[in-house]
């Protein structure tokens, strides 16, 4: 009998746990696709699991458009998305701040090229100098699994935990872009 309940218990902790990992499945093909008119994806990439090969954003003018690249789920029987957010953190140690969140997000989206999922001209930090850096991430929740830990921090060109395609990095121009 104990050993029923034991194992029970140690059923039902690792179902618990691995309800909130990411799953390569669920979002692995939602990514920064470009910034401004910068491809952050090698648009001829082949993806065979983990990281997609992603170049950075390079030099940017502000405001910039942050393009996503999007994948139907409803198709692979996933659950749709609850909520997506863009982060920025200025290098070498600022912290993480959320700049753009959506929830219960619509679908009505052509998949087959990035959108901007967020808006147009939203990357805009306030005190953004000429030669300033910054890393800007995307994260995606389905209410069960995300792709990635934001309690996690993203270094650049990714990790294990924050993989590439959601990591991008920009340094500012210092010009203006018209809005």
């Amino acid at each position: 009998m104990i050993k029923k309940i034991l194992a029970l218990i140690v059923l039902t902790a690792g179902l618990s746990a691995s309800a909130c990992w990411f799953t390569e499945l669920n979002f692995a093909r939602h990514y920064i696709a470009k910034v401004n008119t910068a491809i952050t994806f090698y648009s001829d990439s082949v993806w065979t699991g983990g990281n997609i090969a992603c170049p950075p954003a390079g030099i940017q003018d502000m405001p910039a458009q942050i393009w996503i690249k999007l994948q139907p789920r409803s198709e692979s029987g996933a659950p749709e998305i609850t909520e997506a957010l863009l982060q920025y953190k200025k290098l070498p140690s600022g912290a993480w701040t959320t700049f753009k969140t959506l929830r219960q997000l619509n679908w009505t989206v052509d998949f087959s090229k990035p959108v901007q999922l967020f808006g147009p001209n939203i990357f805009d930090p306030p005190g953004a100098a000429a030669n300033d850096k910054y890393l800007v991430r995307l994260y995606f929740t389905d209410g069960i699994y995300e792709n990635a830990d934001l309690g996690a921090n993203a270094p650049e060109g990714g990790d294990t935990t924050w993989r590439n395609q959601w990591v991008t990095k920009i340094t500012i121009s210092g010009k203006r872009r018209p809005q």
